[in-house]
């Protein structure tokens, strides 16, 4: 590029591609850019003497009058009608159903919200309302009191318990991206290490842990299964 009585150009005799000006009165190299990780790319001119360029994903100016570098803001308009709040049906977004150990309602996982849902009488809860994240893999404690779940609303997911009807905040129960949600009433755990009980009998594993065989007078233990289906232990 010749600008004035100089001639700029791009080169990596540095290791990194810079910015260099060479005064064609004196002979004289200057190197006008010192990045060390990323290339400057693809420089170009304008009449004013203006040189832009690309560096790190991010376009640059380099004004040749009064030797000045700066990054160049570009701000892009647009309707983002997708990023809109608008009303979606759930139910064409069902991920996973469990029953409560009662029989009466249903904890449902759909589009990315958990919904206590009656089976006959009653109203429809949504116990997450969470746009910002995903919820799923609802389970019922065995006492029918409270559903665990899985949700990424701390960046990454883990498991959270609270009331069935929604009277009480959600109580986050692991930590470190902990999968998978099981209510016994025995001791469960997860990777390796045990979790805490919460009342109702609550815990939380990776997988489903095995234990003895219940006495005649403990009532079945609901819980969701992998697919999505409930099944009693007994």
């Amino acid at each position: 590029m010749w600008i004035g009585g100089a001639i700029y150009f791009n080169s990596d005799r540095t290791g990194v591609f810079n910015l260099f000006r060479y005064d064609i009165a004196t002979g004289q190299t200057r190197q006008l850019t010192h990045y060390k990780d990323w290339d400057v790319r693809w420089p170009s001119a304008d009449a004013d003497g203006q040189i832009v360029y690309e560096s790190n994903g991010e376009l640059h100016v380099y004004d040749s009058r009064d030797d000045q570098d700066r990054p160049l803001s570009i701000d892009v308009p647009a309707d983002l009608t997708i990023a809109r709040p608008r009303a979606v049906n759930a139910a064409d977004n069902i991920e996973a159903i469990a029953l409560s150990p009662g029989g009466e309602r249903l904890a449902v996982a759909a589009r990315g919200e958990v919904f206590n849902l009656p089976v006959e009488h009653g109203i429809t809860r949504n116990l997450t309302q969470s746009s910002s994240a995903h919820e799923r893999e609802a389970a019922w404690s065995t006492d029918g009191r409270r559903l665990a779940y899985v949700s990424d609303r701390s960046g990454e997911e883990e498991i959270y318990i609270r009331a069935q009807d929604g009277g009480s905040p959600a109580v986050q129960l692991t930590s470190g991206s902990a999968r998978g949600t099981t209510h016994r009433g025995g001791r469960a755990t997860t990777g390796g290490s045990p979790l805490p009980t919460t009342p109702g009998g609550c815990t939380s594993s990776r997988s489903r842990p095995s234990a003895a065989s219940p006495s005649p007078a403990t009532p079945p233990i609901w819980r969701r299964t992998t697919a999505g289906r409930p099944m009693a232990d007994i």
